[in-house]
């Protein structure tokens, strides 16, 4: 392929891909700490713009983990309300330390 001018690149495995130099270079992997598995390497924003910046800064939430914040806050259901739906098992929320 790279003899008649095609344009192609090796496949990495997943330990290839977080040593690339080149996705290292671009900040593509970020280390945040996970509740239950602890420092974590995460796929960083791979959009860079100069004036808003993305970025990472934590890891993916536990299952339900906001549930309570979202319910109570963007949906406006009442702290019983969240707590009925928890105990019939309608929603589950993993609690945080």
């Amino acid at each position: 392929m790279i003899e008649i001018g095609a344009p192609v690149a090796p496949v990495y495995s997943v330990n290839e891909t977080v040593k690339d130099p080149h996705l290292i270079a671009r900040d593509m992997f970020v280390e945040v700490e996970h509740p239950k598995a602890g420092t974590i390497t995460a796929v960083n924003f791979p959009v860079k713009l100069s004036e808003t910046p993305g970025g990472v800064w934590r890891a993916s939430p536990m299952l339900g983990e906001n549930n309570r914040e979202i319910l109570r806050d963007l949906l406006g259901y009442y702290e019983d309300e969240i707590d009925r739906l928890e105990q019939e098992g309608v929603i589950v929320t993993t609690k945080v330390d």
